[in-house]
C-alpha cells in the first residue's frame, strides 16, 4: 500500500481527535470550497427534504450542474462577497444553514477518504480545522 505522508490510515471503529465542542464558528471549513462539495443521490434527496424544495427548483440558485471528463457533477453554490467565497448556505452568524441535513463531504470533514484497490480508510486531514481542543470521537459515530 502506498505511504501517504504523515498520515494513519483510520478504520470506522477507531477514535479520531475530531470532536469540536470548542467550534467557535470561525466558519473556515465553509470557505473557498468552490466546486469541491459534489454531491451524490442521498445528499440531494436529503437536501430536498430538509429544504422542502423539489431538487430542479434548487437547481442554477443553491445547487450549481458541472460537466467535468463527460460526468455531470452538481456541487453546492458559493456566494461571494467582495473577494471572499463561502458557501451558500453558510449564516452571517457563521454557521451552517442546512447542517442537520448537510452533505456527506461536509459531514465528513476533516476526515478525508483513501482509496485502495481492496476499498478505501479513513484519513485525518491535519491542520484543517483551526480548532483548539480536538476530543477523541469513534469515526463511526462521527460519519453517523
Amino acid at each position: 500500500m502506498e505511504r501517504i505522508p504523515g498520515s494513519v490510515k483510520h478504520m470506522p471503529e477507531d477514535m479520531v481527535p475530531v470532536g469540536c465542542a470548542d467550534c467557535e464558528g470561525c466558519s473556515e471549513c465553509c470557505r473557498s470550497t468552490a466546486d469541491t462539495i459534489i454531491l451524490d443521490p442521498q445528499d440531494m434527496y436529503l437536501l430536498s427534504k430538509g429544504t422542502g424544495k423539489v431538487f430542479t427548483d434548487m437547481i442554477e440558485r443553491e445547487i450549481e450542474i458541472r460537466l467535468v471528463d463527460g460526468l455531470i457533477l452538481p456541487n453546492l453554490m458559493e456566494e461571494h462577497e467582495g473577494e471572499e467565497e463561502h458557501c451558500l448556505f453558510l449564516t452571517d452568524r457563521g454557521r451552517c444553514s442546512i447542517h442537520a441535513f448537510r452533505p456527506g463531504l461536509c459531514r465528513l470533514y476533516p476526515m478525508g477518504r483513501y482509496y485502495t484497490e481492496g476499498g478505501f480508510r479513513y484519513i485525518l486531514q491535519k491542520n484543517e480545522c483551526t480548532g483548539r481542543v480536538k476530543t477523541d470521537v469513534r469515526l463511526s459515530d462521527w460519519l453517523g
